[in-house]
């Protein structure tokens, strides 16, 4: 499959670090954006593929309030090196964000369709990759 996607040549890695430092530039403008028009942030999904997204953009609980986690050994703790708390989540409807990044962003469709509730109170959901996105869910 890696082969069929052409994932074995250095050309299908040509432009891959423009690509990465173009999407957390769009990244940190919406966070900013979003700070300035004082909007709170919140995320879904603690998964690593996230947490490193963030490290790698600098993000932490200057920008994002709480991420939200289903698995129960991982509330109560933080992301590595952004120190984000890991909550559960009945603290969206508590907390009320007006952003919820979804890190986990190959289910994005499915977490979408689960935050819908947010709308009830104008949330709006973002995904970062494969290009920063940001919609009602």
């Amino acid at each position: 499959q890696e082969r069929k996607l052409g994932l074995d040549t250095l050309d299908a890695y040509q432009g891959f670090q423009e690509k990465a430092e173009r999407i957390r530039s769009d990244f940190l403008a919406l966070i900013e954006a979003e700070q300035a028009a004082g909007n709170r942030i919140a995320a879904f999904g603690a998964a690593a593929k996230g947490n490193t997204f963030l490290n790698y953009c600098g993000i932490g609980v200057d920008s994002i309030d709480f991420v939200v986690d289903d698995t129960p050994a991982k509330q109560g703790h933080f992301l590595p090196g952004s120190h984000i708390p890991i909550v559960a989540d009945e603290v969206l409807s508590e907390q009320k964000p007006d952003l919820v990044v979804i890190l986990p962003w190959n289910f994005a469709a499915e977490i979408k369709q689960r935050l819908r509730f947010i709308s009830e109170w104008g949330g709006r959901v973002a995904t970062a990759i494969p290009e920063v996105i940001v919609e009602a869910p």
